[in-house]
């Protein structure tokens, strides 16, 4: 059984400078930056050229309610947190679509906010959706060791999410434009997927990510229309 809101995907990098200075295209190397209350950050990018395109916002230490307003429309997130930052399992995604033409997008702080990430792109939606059986989890890399005495020691290290999800019913259309996004990122371009892009907040955030490509298995033909293919995307 497949859910109702179609999954998105989005990796091109369209934004050029934010704040006037240069991003990378390939890997959003926006550095953090903190946005008082009011402020504004301009980006300008590449023509989204009428297509439909996404701006995502990563705001890595939120675990709270948020707000900004890109280009005039007021995004809000008000689930529950993880009470840490994105190195330790926490960490927020804000996020727009547009579907005119434009070469500058306008994000506002409506409170103090950190901002780490910023991709504007357009974006691929299948026209089928997913099944159920996706899956978030997260990998932690810390150690633990028992000590002579006993006593169990823990070495911390970071902790990241970890996206699953089979796309079966995937349409002629779709089939090679997702192979193009797949065999463009591989392994070391990070991509922005929503599996539940008009769910519920809660939904939303849990199953959206930015990150990189652990694994994806060929785009395979189950029939003579139909195509699918599986992909692990572990955060940023």
């Amino acid at each position: 059984m497949a859910i109702t809101d179609n999954i998105i995907i989005a990796n091109r990098q369209l934004a050029t400078q934010i704040d006037g200075s240069a991003t990378s295209a390939a890997l959003n190397n926006y550095k953090s930056s903190f946005i008082t209350a009011g402020a504004t950050i301009s980006v300008a990018c590449n023509s989204t050229a009428g297509l439909p395109y996404l701006v995502m916002v990563f705001l890595p230490e939120e675990t709270g309610s948020c707000s900004m307003t890109i280009n005039g429309v007021t995004i809000s997130d008000t689930s529950i947190g993880n009470t840490q930052n994105i190195a330790y399992g926490g960490g927020k995604y804000l996020t727009y679509t547009g579907s005119s033409s434009t070469t500058s997008i306008s994000i506002t702080g409506l409170s103090g906010k950190k901002v780490s990430k910023i991709l504007v792109a357009n974006y691929l939606q299948l026209q089928y959706n997913v099944p159920y059986g996706f899956s978030a989890g997260f990998d932690d890399l810390s150690n633990t060791e028992r000590s002579q005495a006993g006593d169990i020691i823990v070495t911390n290290a970071p902790k990241f999410k970890v996206l699953n999800v089979s796309m079966t019913n995937i349409s002629q259309t779709d089939k090679l434009k997702l192979f193009n996004i797949l065999k463009e990122c591989g392994k070391s371009t990070p991509l922005f997927i929503s599996i539940r892009p008009t769910a519920e907040q809660e939904q939303k955030q849990m199953y959206s990510i930015y990150g990189y490509i652990d694994s994806a298995a060929p785009i395979t033909a189950d029939n003579i229309l139909l195509y699918s293919t599986s992909v692990s995307i572990n955060e940023f």
